[in-house]
């Protein structure tokens, strides 16, 4: 089983976004919410991912999740796994 030590959850959205998490309360609760600016398309998105989310990280590794992406539970991870800087489709 692989074993993380620090975890925090860090929601980054927009404005707008956040009118859903009432939906969410319970996760909303228990994750540490920041408010950016809209990214307005891919160059944007890249921009933020390799420049401004660092701002957000107080961890020492980060996971990021997208849109269409999830995780199944933080057990089913492997030994390896922080080894690796980018685990996904290419």
């Amino acid at each position: 089983m692989l074993r993380l030590g620090v975890f925090e959850g860090v929601l980054v959205t927009d404005e707008a976004e956040q009118a859903h998490l009432p939906t969410y309360r319970s996760i909303a609760e228990r994750i540490r919410i920041v408010t950016i600016p809209p990214i307005t398309g891919r160059v944007a998105y890249s921009k933020f991912i390799l420049t401004a989310a660092v701002d957000q990280v107080r961890t020492p590794h980060v996971l990021i999740f997208q849109w269409d992406g999830f995780a199944i539970g933080p057990t089913r991870g492997w030994p390896g796994f922080l080894e690796y800087d980018y685990v996904g489709a290419p």
